[in-house]
């Protein structure tokens, strides 16, 4: 009985994930800023109406006070899941631990959000996949895709951006063969 549960429990979790990773954050984030802009404008216009009143009743203060305090809770607990949800998306995507930056986020809210992309932007990620990549791999782990150069001359390893190599001075760009026939040269006429 008990396993049972917990296999439906489980299925249900990864009936969530894949719902959250497909989910359009841009929209769902479009309308929490708009209905709290809409919220903000209603209670402004609520409350000049019923301070130009000249009979003043504090219950309908109240009622509608408690009315926005629940609209704005739920504002609040939409903003917190839209954090949750763009920080699982995003360290899904480049292949960090999912758990730790969500309970980051849990404790940090946006701090942790742009902590998640500022790290990825200094450790840097591969140009197919999207994966960050970590220390002197030679080779994405996800995709395969090349992560850095070896210069065809002095197999020195460089960076996949780089154009020149930096020991010897040998072009990168597109004419591999060239430069690789070039350098043959001069090292048999040295």
């Amino acid at each position: 009985m008990i396993t049972v549960s917990l296999q439906g429990g489980i299925a249900m979790i990864e009936k969530w994930k894949k719902w959250v990773l497909k989910m359009n954050l841009k929209r769902a984030a479009l309308i929490f800023v708009v209905s709290s802009v809409v919220l903000i404008l209603v209670l402004l216009a609520a409350m000049h109406g019923v301070f130009e009143r000249e009979m003043f009743c504090w219950e309908s203060v109240i009622v509608f006070l408690t009315i926005c305090g629940i609209i704005g809770t739920i504002l609040a607990i939409w903003y917190w899941i839209l954090c949750l949800i763009c920080v699982y998306r995003k360290s899904s995507h480049l292949g960090t631990n999912n758990t730790l930056w969500i309970l980051a986020t849990v404790f940090f809210h946006i701090v942790a959000v742009a902590a998640l992309y500022a790290y990825a932007a200094i450790m840097g990620t591969c140009e197919n996949c999207g994966k960050i990549k970590y220390g002197e791999e030679k080779y994405c782990d996800r995709c395969g895709a090349a992560l850095k150069k070896i210069c065809p001359h002095c197999e020195l390893i460089l960076d996949t951006d780089a154009d020149y190599c930096s020991n010897c001075g040998t072009s990168l760009k597109e004419n591999k063969e060239e430069t690789k026939e070039e350098h043959k040269e001069e090292s048999v006429d040295s």
